[in-house]
């Protein structure tokens, strides 16, 4: 559940100082990355492992952006929803999985203290249910190369659209949100996901080339509108970062906000295709 490359487009990492910046966010990258891909072919307890801490920790994240609280009572109704939920999940309940995430909802819902704390509520399912997708794409028969096929289209989206964006520059997106993305970017990043697409459709053997392709520029969509969420609630709270916990890079939340969405949208146009085998309905489009 991690990015290789940070996605602000702004902070040119050829300034002053940078090269030595670059060095931190590849190394960092490159270790979690690793940790990720070697998570995703192993399965098992690591994997489920690895879904569930990282998710304790965007939950602690979500708490310092939204509420500006970090281990609160909202916090504990959420880490407990989602280590139950994914818990159920890698057991295979997934009815019972989404049980657990609705009454974590409520639990938090009902900690209100004013009228913006329904952030806080949202963030249970938001977070949980993209845990529990990544969980169900990969059951059966192409879950590995289902799930490395989002990561893909996630990860070239960010990274291209962030080169782009620094070099080409141009007019901003959406400057009220995010003052530092521009359209340069934006359309980098949704190309590069749609050719993650066509190169996948090269390599897998009886894959479609247009369905691939359009589902690339699908998950590229999600990752761009993930990431321009997750902004909108950085600067509702005031913050730059979600957290500094990754050398280089901010938070979890800062490199994970397209993946959550991507992943979630896949498991969904997944159990459309193909409930029986998600990674193959997925990939294969039947």
């Amino acid at each position: 559940m991690i990015d290789p490359m940070p996605r602000d487009e702004g902070s040119s990492p050829w300034q002053a100082g940078a090269p030595n910046e670059l060095v931190k966010r590849a190394a960092s990258g490159a270790v979690l990355i690793s940790l990720v891909l070697a998570a995703v072919w192993l399965g098992g307890g690591l994997y489920i492992l690895l879904i569930a801490a990282v998710s304790l920790v965007l939950a602690w994240e979500w708490g310092r952006v939204v509420r500006r609280a970090e281990f609160d009572v909202p916090f504990t109704a959420t880490a407990i929803s989602l280590v139950a939920a994914i818990a159920l999940a890698g057991l295979g309940r997934f009815n019972l999985a989404f049980a657990a995430l609705g009454a974590g909802t409520l639990a938090v819902a009902l900690t209100r203290t004013s009228p913006f704390d329904w952030l806080s509520a949202a963030g249970v399912p938001y977070l949980g249910i993209s845990a529990i997708s990544m969980i169900w794409l990969r059951n059966g028969n192409e879950g590995v190369s289902a799930v490395l096929f989002v990561f893909a289209c996630v990860w070239a989206h960010d990274t291209v659209a962030m080169f782009t964006g620094r070099t080409l520059r141009g007019p901003r997106l959406w400057p009220q949100v995010s003052p530092q993305k521009t359209w340069a970017g934006a359309i980098g990043g949704l190309a590069a996901s749609a050719l993650i697409g066509a190169l996948a459709a090269l390599i897998i053997p009886g894959a479609n080339f247009v369905w691939l392709t359009g589902l690339g520029l699908i998950i590229g969509i999600a990752a761009f509108l993930g990431d321009l969420a997750e902004s909108a609630l950085k600067r509702l709270g005031g913050l730059k970062n979600a957290s500094s916990l990754i050398p280089g890079h901010g938070g979890f939340l800062d490199r994970l906000d397209g993946a959550i969405l991507s992943f979630t949208l896949a498991a969904l146009i997944a159990l459309m295709v193909n409930a029986g085998e998600p990674g193959r309905g997925l990939l294969f489009g039947h």
